[in-house]
């Protein structure tokens, strides 16, 4: 059986997610991970709003991965413009 294993980088709420962190986890894994993001998430913080771009997460990433999510703002029209940005 393949489990599958999802990670939140070192921290979890990291500003910056790097290749070479997600190229040491895979080859601890033997695999590709997926990353669930909390950048842009305000659950742990009620009185932040992020409205602003993704970033801190290299464009190189997305080769390196199995799939990457979000965990979005609370307010569904807060998330256009991160979740837009995050391709």
């Amino acid at each position: 059986m393949m489990y599958q294993f999802h990670i939140m980088s070192s921290k979890v709420i990291s500003r910056r997610i790097s290749v070479s962190h997600i190229l040491s986890v895979n080859i601890v894994l033997q695999r590709r991970v997926t990353i669930w993001d909390n950048l842009n998430a305000k659950d742990y913080d009620q009185c932040r709003l992020c409205l602003g771009p993704f970033s801190g997460r290299s464009s190189n990433l997305s080769s390196r991965l199995s799939g990457m999510l979000s965990n979005p703002n609370c307010e569904f029209e807060l998330n256009f413009i991160p979740l837009h940005t995050l391709g």
